[in-house]
């Protein structure tokens, strides 16, 4: 086969194995939401300046869901038996990391794309006040920080499926 080829066989097979079980997507946007919640009755807008600490609220929150879906994303693989035969198989190792990868991204925009309406709703009060101008460098920001959180991640929880404690590894 062709890396293309191969390249889309492994990331439709992710994908169906998502839609099919909706595991790791349904924790994962729980997980989101739930925090979105708890920092609104932490950090309530009309008693602090959102904008020394909001984009860290955010940031806190997309990382700890990414880690969530990144330590899911090899569960199955795992347990099945998946993982060793994509190894046996005839495709190269970058192929496989990179269908990984962009799996895991899908997934992690996905759930970035339900967090920015929610942080929104819960801690912008006059959301027509937003500067537009700011929105591109923001979608760029967001775009790039997904791209490596899901390279970095997807390395990381390869290493972390094939220890006893990948829990430590990828909280």
């Amino acid at each position: 086969m062709l890396p293309f080829r191969e390249f889309w066989v492994i990331l439709k097979k992710d994908i169906l194995l998502e839609l099919r079980t909706k595991e790791m997507i349904v924790s994962m946007l729980l997980f989101v939401m739930l925090t979105m919640v708890i920092f609104n009755y932490a950090f309530s807008a009309e008693k602090n300046d959102l904008t020394t600490f909001g984009g860290g609220l955010l940031w806190v929150a997309f990382i700890f869901t990414s880690f969530l879906g990144l330590n899911r994303s090899f569960v199955h693989e795992k347990d099945e038996g998946c993982l060793e035969g994509l190894l046996l198989s005839p495709v190269d190792r970058s192929v496989i990391y990179v269908a990984k990868m962009m799996g895991n991204l899908i997934f992690i925009t996905v759930v970035q794309l339900a967090a920015v309406p929610i942080f929104t709703i819960f801690f912008i009060r006059y959301p027509y006040y937003i500067y537009w101008s700011h929105v591109w460098p923001f979608t760029v920001g967001l775009a790039l920080s997904s791209f490596g959180i899901a390279g970095v991640g997807t390395f990381v929880a390869t290493l972390a499926a094939n220890t006893k404690r990948r829990d430590l590894l990828l909280p």
